[in-house]
């Protein structure tokens, strides 16, 4: 089979994360990339079958001496709701399982079993995640990036962070378009993951976003190591050598009982202010903290004691989850407007 320059690049992309792989996990490298290959040749001569599917692929090295998958069989599984397959590397199915609703489910599960996987869509679009943390993503068949909002997002610099980071609430968060947080919305409940917790379901999709949209990025990183830094900060390299943290908190309840309320956003500042002193290379600092709590609550216990922030840090985003559906939100702000002595 010959690939194309784009196929080529895509691939090179592969075995870079195959190298991730091997070495987060503990797998050889080989079977990693005999694991890759075989799903690009499944994709390759299966695409125009599964154009309108989503399939999810999960790597278990631990298996052996499974029947290769095949088409129909694959097929067969989806109508029957289970288009989850666990494969050792040359594509032998182990076992079917049920489908994931979303990519932010799929990475869930990956997350918590640590396990690295592909979701494929469209018939030949690849989003691989290691851990449940979006490692790449191309399309198998001509090698490009084919983002779903092309032609929809202006893509930013991070000196238009703060824009960069409403275009994500309104394309990914506003009405869990991109992800699921929600475990219960009438209680407002948040969701949580047992290995990485609620911050994390947030970190995971903003990085993804940065990394996509940011338009004079040199690098990406999440979960950083180092300076104490803990795995819900993400860290940005522009192509000009500035550095940035972001730190991201959340604020509310979680299915786990946890509470956070105003003390959280304080708490973020002071991390972000150590991150600061300690390394005098960061440019800039940024807290993000997804609201979870009452709207009441968001607009009267937001504030924070400004004696928290260092000097270099931005004033915190703190961005209100909604919960309501646009008509009961419509319906909501009638009551309140007449209820309103001004009117």
């Amino acid at each position: 089979m010959t690939f194309t320059p784009e196929q080529k690049k895509a691939i090179q992309e592969t075995v870079t994360s195959s190298v991730k792989v091997s070495a987060s996990l503990g797998v050889a490298l080989e079977d990693v990339e005999t694991f890759q290959k075989n799903l690009r040749e499944f994709i390759h001569y299966n695409h125009r079958y599964f154009s309108g599917e989503m399939l999810f692929f999960v790597f278990d090295c631990s298996n052996s001496g499974a029947s290769e998958i095949t088409r129909i069989e694959a097929s067969r599984s989806i109508s029957k709701g289970n288009g989850m397959f666990r494969v050792n590397k040359d594509l032998g199915l182990i076992n079917t399982e049920t489908s994931p609703k979303t990519l932010s489910d799929f990475s869930l599960k990956l997350s918590s079993e640590n396990k690295f996987g592909v979701m494929v869509s469209k018939g030949s679009y690849i989003n691989e995640i290691l851990g449940g943390m979006p490692i790449n993503e191309f399309d198998a068949i001509d090698g490009h990036k084919n983002l779903p909002f092309k032609g929809t997002i202006t893509p930013r610099s991070m000196d238009s962070f703060i824009q960069l980071l409403y275009d994500h609430k309104a394309n990914r968060i506003d009405d869990e378009k991109g992800f699921s947080y929600w475990i219960d919305k009438a209680k407002r409940t948040l969701r949580s993951d047992t290995k990485y917790h609620t911050e994390w379901i947030f970190q995971r999709d903003l990085f993804w976003w940065l990394d996509n949209f940011l338009t004079d990025k040199a690098d990406v990183i999440a979960e950083p190591s180092g300076l104490g830094q803990d795995k819900h900060d993400i860290r940005v390299i522009t192509t000009d050598g500035r550095r940035f943290v972001i730190e991201i908190k959340w604020l509310g309840k979680n299915i786990n009982g946890t509470t956070y309320g105003r003390d959280r956003i304080n708490e973020g500042l002071e991390q972000l202010k150590i991150y600061l002193d300690k390394d005098s290379k960061f440019y800039c600092g940024y807290l993000v903290a997804y609201d979870g709590r009452s709207l009441d609550k968001h607009k009267s216990e937001s504030k924070w004691d400004e004696d928290h922030r260092h000097d270099l840090c931005e004033q915190p985003e703190i961005i209100f989850l909604k919960s309501e559906t646009p008509s009961k939100e419509a319906e909501r702000l009638v009551r309140e407007a007449k209820n309103d002595p001004a009117n």
